[in-house]
């Protein structure tokens, strides 16, 4: 308690001193409670113009960069100056002996693992179970998978990305693992763009332009939530399929080794478990904008397996085929789309069994 002069003594808490409090998310991350975002959450704040003038809200978020958008997720590690959970310095392994071997990974938030915390995302899970065979045969080969996935990338995005961080790098594989934001924003782009030039883009785009140019007064693509679906299928798919063969050709070309992933949804599994279920109970009193495009997702999937014949030099691994064996027994899903950590783990072993069983021994056989 105070003393007589209101002095606190030796044995009490001084609550004048400054207290930082930190809450844990549903993401598993620890925030630290404040009025923005500082190197104190974020190590990598001065690295460059952007991070600071970005976002600066606690919870991190999109914000703008030149070409495109980046995202900061605080309360992880491992992220490197442009949000990526990409802990080393990449200029360390572009000139790599002969016996490193990266494996590059694309796409969105699910390849970003946004429910996993660092040891739980997929492309963790593959490099270790990958060197820890190596190490088991006593083969002096190392490999290292590199995190590039961000949350909202369409293959554009991935693109772009591959240009400005990656190329360089001259992996020896790419995984572009995706599907789902092609889809999605494909179904409610601008009909000119989508059908006549393959772009696809984020509707948050439209908002970014009205405020920066003032232009509130002029119609969105999509004025009305939940949004309306613009675009046929087949050119959803098409525009998709385009743009991901331009990606191929442009890692082909650089000596990497393509490959597609068809990212799997809760709706892939055969059957849903409770919590799955408890989900979509759980959005049901809120005003969701992609009502329309998670009731069509699925016809739009099952459109590509079935109508869609890929050029004999596509590689794909189709997850959302791989995951109908799974069902109500087990929970996958923390959401629609985004798997929990065990169906990161799924993913991950069937990557490794793809390159043991495909590239591994090649890469064995050429130390």
């Amino acid at each position: 308690m105070p003393d007589e002069n209101n002095q606190f003594t030796d044995n009490c808490l001084n609550f004048s001193e400054e207290f930082i409090i930190y809450t844990l998310d549903k993401n598993r991350r620890l925030l630290r409670h404040g009025h923005h975002i500082t190197n104190f959450d974020f190590g990598k704040m001065d690295k460059h113009i952007f991070n600071k003038i970005g976002n600066l809200e606690p919870n991190g978020g999109y914000y703008y960069f030149p070409y495109g958008y980046l995202f900061r997720w605080p309360g992880i590690d491992q992220l490197n100056s442009f949000g990526f959970r990409i802990n080393i310095d990449l200029q360390t392994i572009k000139n790599r002996k002969s016996n490193q071997k990266i494996i590059a990974v694309f796409g969105g938030s699910a390849v970003f693992s946004i429910y996993c915390l660092n040891d739980e995302m997929f492309c963790y899970r593959l490099e270790k179970k990958i060197n820890d065979y190596l190490n088991e045969n006593n083969i002096p080969l190392t490999y290292t998978v590199l995190n590039f996935g961000m949350c909202s990338h369409v293959v554009i995005n991935e693109l772009l990305t591959y240009t400005l961080f990656c190329q360089e790098l001259q992996p020896d594989y790419i995984i572009a693992h995706d599907g789902t934001n092609d889809f999605f924003c494909g179904m409610i782009s601008d009909p000119y763009l989508l059908n006549e030039h393959n772009l696809t883009y984020q509707h948050e785009m439209e908002d970014w332009s009205h405020l920066l140019h003032k232009t509130e007064h002029i119609s969105k693509t999509q004025t009305n939530i939940p949004f309306e679906v613009n675009n046929l299928t087949m050119n959803c798919i098409k525009a998709y399929v385009e743009r991901k063969l331009q990606f191929q050709t442009t890692a082909e070309l650089q000596g990497s080794t393509f490959i597609w992933g068809l990212q799997p949804l809760v709706y892939s599994k055969q059957s849903m478990s409770i919590e799955e279920i408890m989900y979509f109970e759980d959005i049901k009193t809120l005003k969701d904008p992609y009502l329309h495009q998670r009731k069509q997702i699925q016809f739009l999937y099952d459109y590509f397996e079935n109508n869609v014949n890929l050029p004999d030099r596509v590689t794909l691994l189709n997850f959302n085929k791989y995951f109908k064996r799974y069902d109500e027994n087990l929970t996958l899903f923390q959401d629609f789309v985004h798997t929990n950590p065990m169906g990161d783990e799924i993913i991950s072993q069937y990557y490794f069994n793809f390159f043991k069983n495909n590239y591994l021994r090649s890469d064995i056989k050429n130390i």
